[in-house]
C-alpha cells in the first residue's frame, strides 16, 4: 500500500495532469454511437414511447444531477447550478451538446472527489460527546446539496460519525479507544473507495456515462434501464437457478463483506471456511485491494459471473483470527437465492403443502431449471401425499420471467384466460391464456403476499384470485403491472451493453389494471413492513395506463366463504401478540419514513429509531414441519434454520388457521 504522504503527492500530480486536459473532449464518437443506439432501441420497443417522447428531455434535465451524485456526497449547489445551466437547452438529438454536458459533469465530479479526498486525509479526530445531530431525509427526490464548503465538510463529518455510531449498536460498552478506531476505519474506507474511483483507468468516465444513459432511460419509467455487460450478467444470474461462484456467496455487513452461504463441495475442499468469515482482501490486476475500496457492484462482479475464472481472496476466520490466502476457480453453483422449497405442515386436523418461491427464475442459455418445473415436481408430490391444501408463499418475491408466471398459472387452471397485454405495436390488447387442457392441482390454494410481492408475483396472485378455490392473504402488493424485455445494444456490431425496456402493459382479463394499485388480499394479515414509498405509485416517473378497451368475461364463480374467514381471522389477530406487534410496527415505520428523522450523534445518546424492534416469532404453532426437497439447500444448517423460521412465522401460522376454518366450513356444507 502507498504511504500517506506519497499518495497526497501523487494526487497533486494527477490533478495537474488532468487540469491540462480539462478543455478536451472526454466523450467521443464511440460514446455518441452508444447513446444513439440506446435512443433507437427505446423508440422501437417502449410501450409508451409515442406518449412520452415530448416530455423526456425535460425529465432528463430535472434528474441528471441527482443521478450523477445520488446521495449528495460531493456536489455543492454551485455545481448543481452550473450543470443545470447547461441543461436548459439540452435535447437528446444534439450530441455535441450532450457531450459538453457530460464533460461538465465529469469535471465537476472529479474535482469534488479530489476535494473530498483532501478533506478526509486532513481529518484527525472526532468528538463523540459534543452536542451534535444528523437529519435523515427518507425521500431521495428531495435531495438538497450543500450550500458551501463549510456545510459540505460538516455533512461529511456527521455522516462518518453516524456510520461509526451505527456500527456500535448492540455493544453494551464501547471504550473510547475502540470508538475512535472504528471512526478511523470509516474515514480510511471512504478515502480508499474514492481513490479507487479516481485511479482506476476509465472508471470515473464510465460512471458518468452510465449515469447519463440511465438518466435518459429512466426518464421513461423506473424499470427501463441501461446495463453494462457485467451488470447484465449479474442480472441474468439473479433470474437463474445457477450462477458462477467460487463456491460460496457473500453479503455486505457494516463496512465489510462476509461469507453468507457455502456449497457442500467447497465445505469439503476447504473445511476451515465457515459462514461468517470475513473477506479482508482480493487481488485485482495483480494488485491487492481492500474490499472497502470497492463498491458493492464491483464486489459482486468480482465474485460472481464469468468475468474471472480464477480469483485470489484473503479470508479471516473470527474463530481463530487467522487470515488465509486462497485461489478459487469459479464454477456453476446452485443459486441459493433462486431455489423453490417445499414442506409439509401437519397438525392434528390438516396436512398442508407449503411452497416457498423466491422469484420466477428461468432456464438461462439452456442451463439450470425453472420455477414452473420445480414447483410442478413439488406439487405432484404434495398431491400424491393427499395434502388438504397448498400454500404458495410469494412474500418478498419481486417477479422475474413472465413466461414462468404463465407456466405456473397453468398448473392450477384447466384451460382459460390469464391476462391481457399491450405493446407499442397495437392499441388492441392481446389475450394470454392457458392453452393446455387439464391442471395439475384442483384443491384449495392459498397465496401469501406482501408489499414486496411485485410484477410476476402480482400477475399470478391477481389471475388466480379470479378463479374458484383460491384465496389471497397478506397485504396489498407493490403495484407493478408492466413487462420488460432485455435488448442487446450493438455499436458497429460490437456488443457494449443491454437495455431493459418496458415493452408491455399488463391487464386483468376483465380489462382492469394493477398498475400503481397492487393486488388487494381477500384476507388482511399484517406484515410489519412500511407501506409508505414501498410501492410503484411512489416511484419516479411510474407509468400509468387506463383500463383496457378489450376485456374477457368468462363465467367463473367464486364461492369461497371469504367474509366468514375474514371475521374469524380478525378475531384471532386482535388477540395474537405477535401479529398485533407487527401491525403496530408497520404504523411506527410508516410514520418514521414519512418525515425527516433527527438523530443525536453523542455516543451515550445515540439511538436508532428501530433498534428496539425485535424479531417477531409465534411459538404457538401446533403443526410440525417436514422438508420435501431439503437436498437443494447448500447445507444441513440451512434446513434446520428454515424449519424453525417456518414454524415460528406468525403470518404463516394465521394462514394455517384460515385453512383450518376453510376446510371446516366445506366439511359442514
Amino acid at each position: 500500500m502507498i504511504k500517506h504522504r506519497n499518495i497526497t503527492f501523487l494526487l497533486c500530480l494527477i490533478g495537474l495532469s488532468i487540469t491540462n486536459i480539462a478543455n478536451s473532449q472526454h466523450f467521443g464518437l464511440a460514446d455518441q454511437n452508444r447513446f444513439s443506439v440506446l435512443i433507437e432501441n427505446i423508440e422501437l420497443n417502449h410501450v409508451q414511447y409515442a406518449a412520452l417522447a415530448d416530455s423526456i428531455d425535460e425529465r432528463f434535465r430535472k434528474t441528471l444531477v441527482n443521478r450523477i451524485d445520488p446521495t449528495g456526497r460531493f456536489f455543492l449547489r454551485s455545481d448543481e447550478s452550473q450543470i443545470n445551466e447547461l441543461l436548459t437547452t439540452f435535447t437528446s438529438q444534439n450530441w455535441e451538446e450532450s457531450a459538453m454536458i457530460m464533460d461538465s459533469c465529469y469535471v465537476h465530479l472529479r474535482d469534488r472527489i479530489f476535494t473530498t479526498i483532501r478533506f478526509l486525509e486532513a481529518l484527525e479526530t472526532c468528538n463523540f460527546t459534543e452536542n451534535d445531530s444528523i437529519i435523515l431525509v427518507p425521500n431521495s427526490h428531495s435531495l438538497i446539496y450543500a450550500q458551501d464548503e463549510a456545510e459540505f465538510e460538516s455533512r461529511w463529518k456527521r455522516n462518518i460519525k453516524y456510520n461509526t455510531l451505527l456500527s456500535t449498536l448492540g455493544d453494551s460498552l464501547t471504550p473510547e479507544a475502540i470508538l475512535m478506531e472504528k471512526w478511523k476505519q470509516e474515514v480510511d474506507n471512504s478515502t480508499c473507495e474514492l481513490k479507487t474511483i479516481i485511479m482506476e483507468n476509465g472508471k470515473l468516465k464510465e460512471m458518468v456515462f452510465n449515469a447519463f444513459l440511465n438518466t435518459y432511460a429512466q426518464a421513461f419509467d423506473p424499470h427501463t434501464e441501461y446495463f453494462s455487460l457485467e451488470e447484465n450478467e449479474i442480472f441474468n444470474s439473479s433470474l437463474s437457478s445457477q450462477i458462477f461462484t467460487p463456491g460460496f456467496f457473500i453479503q455486505p455487513s457494516g463496512s465489510g463483506y462476509y461469507i453468507s452461504e457455502l456449497s457442500p463441495k467447497i465445505s469439503v475442499s476447504f473445511s476451515e471456511l465457515h459462514v461468517g468469515d470475513e473477506i479482508v482482501g482480493i487481488e485485482k490486476n495483480q494488485t491487492s485491494i481492500n474490499p472497502a475500496c470497492l463498491s458493492e457492484g464491483d464486489m459482486y462482479n468480482y465474485f460472481y459471473g464469468h468475468a474471472d475464472s480464477i480469483i485470489s481472496v484473503k479470508i479471516k476466520c473470527p474463530k481463530d483470527h487467522i487470515t488465509r490466502a486462497y485461489k478459487f476457480t469459479k464454477s456453476v453453483t446452485e443459486n441459493a437465492f433462486n431455489t423453490s422449497l417445499g414442506y409439509y405442515l401437519t397438525s392434528s386436523k390438516v396436512k398442508v403443502g407449503y411452497l416457498a418461491l423466491p422469484s420466477f427464475y428461468a432456464i438461462q442459455d439452456g442451463a439450470g431449471t425453472s420455477a414452473g418445473n420445480d414447483l410442478a415436481t413439488l406439487i405432484m408430490q404434495m398431491k400424491a401425499s393427499n395434502s388438504d391444501a397448498i400454500i404458495l408463499d410469494l412474500r418478498g418475491n419481486g417477479g422475474g420471467s413472465i413466461q414462468e408466471a404463465i407456466n405456473l398459472a397453468g398448473l392450477f387452471i384447466d384451460y382459460g384466460p390469464l391476462f391481457l397485454t399491450r405493446s407499442n405495436l397495437s392499441e388492441i390488447p392481446t389475450l394470454i391464456k392457458d392453452t393446455k387442457k387439464g391442471r395439475l392441482y384442483d384443491g384449495k390454494l392459498v397465496i401469501m403476499v406482501n408489499e414486496y410481492s411485485a410484477s410476476a408475483s402480482e400477475l399470478i396472485a391477481n389471475t388466480l384470485q379470479t378463479y374458484p378455490n383460491t384465496l389471497i392473504v397478506g397485504t396489498t402488493t407493490y403495484g407493478k403491472s408492466s413487462g420488460q424485455d432485455m435488448v442487446p445494444l450493438y455499436d458497429n456490431y460490437e456488443l457494449f451493453g443491454y437495455a431493459k425496456i418496458t415493452s408491455l402493459e399488463i391487464f386483468r382479463f376483465d380489462g382492469e389494471t394493477l398498475q400503481q394499485k397492487g393486488v388487494s388480499p381477500d384476507i388482511y394479515i399484517p406484515s410489519g413492513l412500511p407501506s409508505v414509498f414501498l410501492n410503484e405509485a411512489h416511484s419516479n416517473y411510474s407509468l400509468s395506463f387506463p383500463k383496457s378497451s378489450k376485456k374477457i368475461n368468462p363465467i367463473l364463480i367464486r364461492n369461497e366463504p371469504i367474509e366468514f374467514l375474514k371475521r374469524e381471522s380478525e378475531k384471532r389477530i386482535v388477540s395474537n401478540h405477535a401479529l398485533n406487534y407487527m401491525k403496530q410496527l408497520q404504523e411506527t415505520m410508516n410514520k418514521l419514513f414519512s418525515s425527516e428523522m433527527v438523530l443525536k450523534l453523542q455516543y451515550n445518546e445515540f439511538k436508532w429509531p428501530l433498534e428496539n424492534i425485535k424479531d417477531v416469532s409465534d411459538t404457538s404453532a401446533m403443526y410440525s414441519v417436514e422438508a420435501i426437497n431439503s437436498e437443494v439447500l447448500l447445507d444441513s444448517a440451512s434446513n434446520v434454520y428454515n424449519n424453525l423460521l417456518i414454524k415460528e412465522d406468525p403470518v404463516l401460522n394465521e394462514t394455517m388457521h384460515i385453512i383450518n376454518d376453510w376446510i371446516l366450513t366445506t366439511t359442514n356444507d
